[in-house]
């Protein structure tokens, strides 16, 4: 599999997109929608189309459920000041559960 190297932008609500500017979180969870899927390593994503907040996909996983994620990530990595179970309710209210039946994706950012 080819790695792709194109730009896209990802929305993001901002506290967020605060910890991933500053670097303390790596780890972007989504619902793994076939546009998500598209992402692959090597792919840079300019979130909320900042040009100074941009990553670089250094590891992209997918997971049947967000419990799946929460058990096998590391949480500071997700949200550097929650603890695990308050980051799968905070996740929980962003996505219902008919949209977690689609999947879970992770990408593992690299701030460039």
């Amino acid at each position: 599999m080819s790695q792709k190297s194109n730009k896209r932008v990802m929305r993001i609500y901002k506290q967020y997109f605060d910890l991933i500017k500053n670097g303390s979180k790596t780890i972007e969870v989504r619902v793994a929608y076939p546009g998500m899927r598209s992402i692959a390593v090597g792919t840079l994503i300019a979130f909320n189309d900042d040009p100074d907040c941009t990553c670089r996909v250094k590891r992209v996983a997918l997971y049947k459920s967000f419990d799946e994620v929460m058990a096998t990530e590391d949480p500071t990595k997700i949200h550097p000041t929650l603890s695990a179970d308050n980051q799968l309710a905070d996740i929980k209210r962003i996505f219902p559960p008919e949209k977690e039946k689609l999947g879970v994706i992770i990408f593992e950012l690299e701030k460039i």
